[in-house]
């Protein structure tokens, strides 16, 4: 599987939507061709789309990460839907190898696609150190809890959620109540080791 081809056939899709919900799609664009141009030119959209209080920097990350990490042996694209107060990067395939949501978040990382990692770390779009995820927590530093990014893993995909930093909890509130709407679930042990990553300590309520 030539990645870098311009006839390569595993596309990436973005998607705007109108206000919190998926229920008004406004716009969207799929991407084809080299994953390297998919990727610049999927980067190009969706900064010019999102909200302005988003880092373009967690976007690059965690797009970066869409690419690189994604299982292409699944046909399908992975999507970046875009709202009002966040956007959603979905990624097709769970984490590689043994990697937990607790080890991501820690900085480990193993190489799912070592092509697509060397290429992207040439065009210094990531370095391959594992330190993406960690940049991207770094950014909401100031945040309160409810806006810090979201990180979810599933059987088949991963789901990563940037949101605003000014964000209202109302929103989220009406997200979660549109059923066309990724849910947002941790195991929870898993939920557990990544409270203990953005706090000092827990309550039974935070779990």
């Amino acid at each position: 599987m030539n990645y870098f081809d311009s006839d390569f056939n595993i596309s990436f899709k973005a998607a705007v939507f109108d206000g919190t919900t998926k229920s008004v799609l406004k716009e969207s664009r799929e991407f084809s061709g080299s994953l390297l141009d998919q990727y610049k030119k999927a980067l190009e959209f969706i900064s010019s789309k999102a909200p302005e209080s988003i880092s373009r920097q967690c976007i690059a990350e965690a797009l970066a990460n869409a690419f690189a990490h994604r299982d292409y042996s699944i046909n399908g694209s992975s999507i970046a839907s875009i709202f009002d107060d966040r956007i959603e990067f979905m990624s097709l395939g769970g984490l590689a190898g043994s990697l937990t949501l607790p080890d991501i978040l820690n900085g480990a990382c193993i190489c799912r696609n070592p092509e697509i990692s060397a290429e992207f770390h040439r065009a210094k779009i990531m370095n391959n150190l594992g330190s993406g995820i960690q940049k991207i927590q770094n950014e909401y530093d100031d945040c309160s809890d409810f806006c810090r990014p979201q990180f979810s893993v599933f059987p088949s995909s991963v789901l990563v959620i940037l949101k605003s930093p000014d964000c209202e909890p109302m929103a989220d509130t009406a997200r979660e109540k549109d059923s066309t709407s990724l849910p947002v679930s941790i195991a929870p042990e898993e939920k557990v080791m990544a409270l203990f990553k953005t706090r000092a300590e827990i309550t039974r309520r935070d779990v």
